[in-house]
């Protein structure tokens, strides 16, 4: 299984929310790696876990962030956000099951974080950022 890449079209330019989609792909990788060499529930497991915990931390982090600047966007971006936890944590949860998901399937899930969650709503509220903050758009 090819690992995911970070790409610099990725890049919210705010640099805590960027470091932690880095950490998130990071984290998928390292499960990644443990589902595919097949090291079983004493490696999945706290990997699964731990990618839930960062992803929580972060939305909480993106919550915040989108309230302090009044961006107008919040509700939509945290029903998106809604929707990410409960596909992790099923995912998590069928992991734990008789018949657990592969890593074609968490490889799907963190694309669409990526690439869906973080190109189309994540740049949305960096682009408002930079214009509040009379940074204009970037390049």
């Amino acid at each position: 299984m090819t690992k995911l890449r970070w790409d610099p079209c990725l890049d919210t330019g705010i640099e805590e929310i960027d470091w932690e989609h880095r950490r998130l792909l990071n984290i998928a990788n390292r499960l990644l790696d443990a589902m595919t060499r097949g090291k079983g529930e004493v490696a999945v497991r706290p990997v699964s876990r731990d990618l839930l915990r960062h992803a929580e931390e972060h939305f909480a982090h993106e919550e915040a962030y989108m309230r302090d600047m009044g961006y107008p966007g919040i509700e939509a971006h945290i029903k998106e956000h809604v929707g990410l936890r409960k596909s992790a944590e099923k995912f998590v949860a069928a992991l734990e099951s008789d018949d657990p998901p592969g890593a074609v399937q968490l490889n799907a899930l963190m694309s669409h974080w990526l690439l869906d969650h973080i190109l189309k709503l994540d740049k949305q509220y960096a682009a408002f950022s930079r214009e509040r903050a009379g940074k204009g758009q970037c390049p």
